[in-house]
């Protein structure tokens, strides 16, 4: 007689919403990863006890599991399964498409070595910052948020992790594209500097589409906004004095104008390459900062 209500009260329990939503995250952000939560379901909530060990075990399989679990969500939506292959097709057309055009048209590349390094690279935080946001609207319409606030992870976890791994997915992107394209010889120390600094665009893209967002056609329309924010990097580049300044708004003025004074020379930039360096990180770090304390207070993080 007991074991009957016992077995319905379990069913109930895994047919409810927050394991239902966690179910759509392939099972990956509910229960322990290890595959003991009979054994401690407290150390499930928690992390673990002062045991260390074993949380610490938890906590990190979590974590390979949140990473695999992503990974897999970008290669099963046709949409972001397209933009995960564009660091590799703009990397082909530096590399070859364009020599290809320069030994047919007659047309000079190093003349717009700049011009072109900057678009192909701006294009990448641009990219990964999408993929980003849309994958916290579709958490959000998935209501899957409320579940990953009682794991381990934790909400704030949740979403450091998910920025810092954009981040670092972003400078991987940025570098393969800036070293396969050969478009110009930056050096690798300088190539690393400005794949970080231009990288720093690709959170504060996702934050700011899940601020004004709220389901997936507004964040095109978001997409849309940010996306005309490159074309003024671009435009600063045909300035070399004071007037350049106008276009440092966007987030990608300082990248674009460090690989420009690399190029043509710091003495004929209005800056040096290391004031666009450290000013852009100065900047980008601001707005990141910025967007990730106005996405908490907007969406109650």
């Amino acid at each position: 007689m007991n074991k009957k209500p016992k077995g319905k009260l379990t069913d109930s329990r895994a047919g409810s919403p927050a394991e239902k939503q966690a179910s759509n995250q392939d099972n990956n952000l509910i229960g322990n990863p290890g595959g003991n939560s009979n054994n401690n379901p407290k150390g499930n909530l928690s992390g673990g006890p002062a045991g260390g060990g074993n949380g610490s075990s938890s906590a990190l399989s979590l974590y390979l599991i949140f990473v695999t679990s992503e990974f897999k969500r970008w290669v099963r939506e046709p949409l972001t399964r397209v933009m995960v292959a564009y660091p590799l097709i703009f990397g082909l057309i530096g590399r070859y498409l364009l020599p290809y055009i320069e030994e047919n048209t007659g047309l000079v590349i190093a003349l717009y070595a700049d011009l072109i390094l900057v678009m192909l690279t701006l294009m990448m935080p641009l990219i990964f910052g999408i993929l980003m946001g849309f994958a916290i609207l579709d958490d959000r319409d998935d209501n899957v948020l409320p579940a990953v606030k009682v794991t381990p992870l934790g909400l704030n976890k949740y979403f450091s992790f998910r920025i810092i791994m954009i981040f670092i997915c972003t400078i991987l992107a940025c570098l393969f594209v800036i070293l396969f394209s050969a478009i110009a010889d930056l050096g690798t120390g300088r190539v690393i500097s400005i794949a970080v600094l231009a990288s720093l665009a690709a959170p504060m893209t996702g934050l700011f589409i899940n601020i004004f967002a709220s389901n997936k056609i507004e964040g095109f329309a978001i997409f849309k906004g940010f996306g005309t924010l490159l074309f003024f990097p671009i435009i600063a580049l045909f300035f070399t004095d004071f007037k350049e300044l106008f276009f440092a708004f966007a987030p990608g003025f300082f990248p674009a104008k460090a690989i420009s004074s690399i190029i043509r020379g710091d003495e004929m930039m209005f800056l040096s390459y290391n004031q666009y360096i450290f000013w852009g990180w100065v900047y980008g770090i601001v707005l990141n900062l910025i967007a990730f304390r106005y996405f908490r207070k907007k969406r109650k993080v």
